[in-house]
């Protein structure tokens, strides 16, 4: 199945992109630190979600609903990733991947998953 590029997916990207690449560069970094795999994800993780949100909301899938409407469903969805990265990390970790390459694959990997996620359920128009 081809990838649509649309102006909405290329809004994603970008601002997903900037929210990924600080994830990758902070953990990278923290890492660095001797701290726990797992321990930087979720401190990456949370150094990025709200600024993430506010753009994805905004400016990708323009909602116009309250925050208290997309705000929990969007924590919720941040908080399958938080779960799903931390437990990736640390198997990651486990197999000897580098820290470089096992938080590029995460970031990815549930962006798309956040994507499809967002239009479909977090952001999508209320129905009529």
């Amino acid at each position: 199945m081809p990838i649509i590029f649309t102006p909405q997916l290329f809004q994603f990207l970008l601002i997903g992109g900037v929210s990924a690449g600080s994830y990758v560069v902070i953990c990278t970094f923290l890492v660095q630190w001797g701290l726990r795999p797992g321990i930087v994800s979720l401190m990456g993780y949370l150094l990025v979600i709200v600024p993430a949100y506010l753009g994805q909301k905004r400016i990708t899938f323009g909602s116009k609903a309250r925050h208290r409407e997309d705000f929990p469903r969007y924590l919720a969805l941040q908080a399958f990733g938080i779960i799903a990265s931390y437990v990736l990390s640390e198997w990651l970790s486990a197999t000897h991947v580098g820290p470089w390459e096992a938080y590029t694959f995460l970031a990815v990997s549930i962006a798309g998953l956040n994507f499809l996620m967002m239009k479909y359920w977090t952001f999508r128009a209320p129905q009529a």
